[in-house]
């Protein structure tokens, strides 16, 4: 359970302990045992303990924030193919919790990691564009001519920009960075905008009759969305 190097001797009390303290356990270490005096119990402990041992996320992790990334794939239409930024945005409009998009990422790296969540081929396209002074993003039908004819256009000005930094001497791989950097400039003097893809991320299927990380997470979820609805919610991280 606690993965520790048993022949590492000298370090052997400071390794269980550190996990043992990490997960939330209250515990009882001589040198003949360690003996266990209190576990997680509450719905919002148990989820800590599995979000750190299980995927190895920061001990300062909001269970309830993680809960609310997770139920966010079902609660929020299109949250599984957005970009980053608006995922920050409707996720504070839905639950009144500011996490930033780093996080977002980084909780979602995590589920990548350990294989819950994984990165399909197909996804939705948006747009973004700069309207008195910020940059706004909106998602684009599927088929819609503008974007059709900038992607058609994006590539071929991608590869004649490449083809030309290559014969002059440069490097592929900065030749193709510094393609990329005149396409988008170019592109956005003419477009006045940027239009990209964002695949989806869809969580793993999973067996509620089976000893399942996943499911166990997805359970202790909706018990405190459960309790945060009739009772209140969470200070945010």
């Amino acid at each position: 359970m606690l993965d520790v190097n048993i022949k590492d001797s000298s370090h052997f009390k400071q390794n269980v302990t550190h996990k043992l303290d990490k997960w939330g356990y209250e515990y009882l270490y001589t040198s003949k045992q360690v003996t266990i005096t209190k576990i997680p119990e509450t719905a919002e402990e148990k989820l800590r303990e599995i979000l750190i041992r299980e995927l190895r996320l920061d001990t300062q992790i909001n269970p309830y924030a993680f809960s609310c990334f997770l139920a966010a794939f079902q609660d929020i239409p299109h949250f599984d193919s957005m970009p980053w930024t608006v995922r920050a945005e409707v996720f504070r409009d839905e639950y009144g919790i500011e996490v930033t998009d780093r996080t977002l990422r980084n909780w979602c790296s995590r589920l990548l990691e350990r294989k819950f969540i994984y990165k399909d081929t197909c996804g939705s396209q948006w747009k973004s564009e700069e309207i008195n002074g910020c940059i706004v993003r909106t998602p684009v039908a599927e088929g819609d001519e503008k974007m059709l004819a900038y992607f058609a256009e994006r590539k071929k000005l991608l590869e004649e920009e490449k083809e030309e930094a290559i014969r002059c001497g440069i490097p592929e791989r900065e030749a193709f960075r510094e393609a990329y950097q005149t396409m988008v400039r170019e592109l956005w003097n003419k477009y006045h905008c940027i239009y990209y893809r964002c695949k989806n991320f869809t969580l793993t299927a999973f067996d509620p009759d089976q000893n399942n990380t996943l499911y166990e997470i997805y359970e202790l979820t909706q018990e405190i969305m459960q309790k945060q609805n009739s009772g209140g919610k969470n200070d945010s991280e």
